[in-house]
């Protein structure tokens, strides 16, 4: 790569939000379309003060390493060390059976010798939402209540007392991306995804991640907002096909509220979801949709990491059926990174669609510079 096209990746990818329109999900993305200073964009980007160094990085990456760093996969079972750097993953997910019959002192010393010697260190994310989807309390090891549960208790602030002693938590062992808080709204008590809401409506769901987003800003954990645009009260995606008919002018009014709350707040990653926006893309789930990531970058604004929900989920696994692989089509929609369960076929289909020319390795780049720019700030990156 010539310092010119680094440069280039740099001016890019600090415009995100101004030209996604222009270049998301193109298989014909070409850095050298966008000639301008580099002092225009970059004092607007999440991670700009960080750029110029990833652009270093990158530099220095083979085709190989980059295709890794996309994934944020679940942890395997065994041989988790050889798996993260023969596969050069960005992050690696903690789940129920990784801490399960642990101490908080050996999930820290495991996660150490996972980063040990990685030139690119890893995300170490877990889904620690507090009530029904809490890893560390279902392993005993501490009990973090639900934001409804919380609110009840004792309102904002002890939603916020509970904020602060979960981030010293993750930070504790070693855990740098928390897959919290969930900004959907929700007030449907029946519904599949009520109880992990904080069960009101948008306003003071906006209000509440935007404290909650606060506390994770000025920490060492990573918040994620999701599920964008916003899950409502549709059927659960592990399992099911969902379509969402609601209108755009009902997203702009409700749903977006939160996430643009958390993203005004600081947060660095924003989760997107399998459901079907029929109003934005009836042809593919959000998660691997160019108009809804175009609307995430462009109209929200967000220039930090966009993650996909886990792509092993029964409404992509079972019923996506599109031109090109769910993790091809991921990458294309403008995902700067994949969860996944199957690591070896998202890698081994990334990397094919790069050398027979379905992604440019130029676009590939420019996915990579959120990720890499995150990664800087947070002291996970060294280079050679």
């Amino acid at each position: 790569m010539s310092k010119l096209t680094k440069i280039l990746i740099v001016v890019t990818v600090a415009l995100f939000a101004g030209y996604a329109a222009l270049i998301i999900a193109t298989k014909n993305f070409d850095s050298a379309t966008v000639a301008v200073s580099i002092e225009k964009g970059v004092s607007n980007e999440l991670y700009g003060a960080y750029y110029e160094r990833a652009a270093e990085i990158l530099d220095g990456m083979t085709l190989d390493e980059k295709v890794g760093q996309l994934l944020f996969a679940r942890a395997p079972e065994m041989n988790i060390k050889s798996v993260a750097t023969n596969y050069h993953l960005g992050g690696l997910i903690l789940f129920g059976r990784d801490v399960d019959g642990q101490s908080l002192a050996s999930i820290k010393t495991k996660v150490d010798s996972w980063q040990r010697d990685l030139n690119t260190k890893l995300f170490i994310g877990i889904d620690e939402e507090g009530g029904l989807v809490s890893r560390l309390s279902y392993a005993g090891l501490a009990d973090f209540a639900s934001p409804q549960e919380l609110y009840a208790q004792g309102g904002m602030d002890a939603i916020l007392t509970d904020t602060a002693t979960k981030i010293s938590t993750l930070d504790s062992i070693g855990v740098n991306v928390n897959f919290a808080p969930v900004a959907d709204v929700c007030e449907d008590k029946n519904s599949f995804i009520y109880a992990r809401t904080f069960g009101q409506g948008a306003s003071a769901t906006a209000d509440y991640i935007k404290n909650v987003t606060e506390k994770y800003h000025g920490s060492n954990i990573s918040a994620t907002l999701k599920h964008f645009p916003g899950y409502g009260c549709n059927v659960d995606t592990h399992r099911l096909v969902s379509v969402d008919t609601r209108s755009i002018a009902s997203f702009k009014e409700n749903d977006f509220l939160p996430f643009e709350a958390g993203i005004k707040a600081g947060a660095d990653f924003v989760m997107v979801s399998h459901n079907i926006i029929q109003e934005i893309d009836a042809s593919a789930p959000a998660s691997l949709s160019h108009d809804v990531h175009k609307i995430l970058a462009d109209d929200l604004g967000f220039s930090g990491v966009i993650i996909t929900d886990d792509l092993s989920m029964d409404a992509i696994a079972e019923y996506y059926h599109g031109e090109y692989p769910a993790e091809v089509q991921a990458v294309l929609a403008g995902n700067n990174m994949l969860i996944v369960t199957d690591y070896a076929t998202a890698f081994n289909n990334i990397k094919s669609a790069v050398e027979n020319g379905i992604i440019k390795e130029s676009y590939l780049d420019y996915q990579l510079m959120p990720v890499l720019g995150l990664k800087v700030k947070k002291g996970l990156t060294t280079l050679r």
